[in-house]
């Protein structure tokens, strides 16, 4: 006679609490303490682009999205108001996103920012220049919501 599932003898696990699975929901609430807490401003001169980029951090779940017009504006309000990321396009009157993030990494109190630059060019020339410029990250547009939280859940996790 087959044995029933209450006879089945199951190997007990020796393991201990070492190689649980993690808590979903812990690392669910630790996410939405770091995206409510999190400040994040968004560099682009094309309003449609900026207003679109604020609306999908604030979809993801960011609370704190401020956006600028350009270079100049951004770093006037960095100097008073520190962020906790900084999103900009490359491409921009005035002050573009590279001479952004020089001016960013050549001021001690924000050189630590991790800074992402987005652009609509897929030259590879322009990725190097970013990354050696001390870009955390570049990043080509159109940029699905799910591409951008991924990038800024890696850079929160990584840094």
């Amino acid at each position: 006679m087959p044995a029933t599932s209450s006879q089945i003898k199951r190997p007990r696990s020796d393991r201990g609490s070492a190689f649980a699975a993690p808590d979903i929901n812990n690392l669910l609430q630790e996410e939405r303490v770091v995206k409510k807490n999190l400040k994040i401003l968004v560099v682009e001169d094309a309003a449609l682009q900026r207003e679109l980029c604020i609306f999908q951090l604030k979809e993801l779940g960011f609370e704190h999205v401020v956006g600028k017009n350009n270079g100049v504006e951004a770093f006037a309000y960095l100097e008073s108001d520190p962020v906790d990321l900084i999103i900009s396009d490359w491409e921009m009157p005035e002050l573009n996103g590279i001479e952004l993030l020089k001016k960013v990494r050549s001021t001690p109190p924000l050189q630590h920012i991790p800074f992402l630059i987005l652009t609509i060019s897929k030259d590879e020339s322009k990725s190097s220049e970013a990354i050696q410029a001390g870009a955390t990250d570049f990043l080509t547009k159109p940029l699905p919501a799910d591409r951008l939280q991924e990038k800024i859940r890696q850079i929160f996790k990584d840094g």
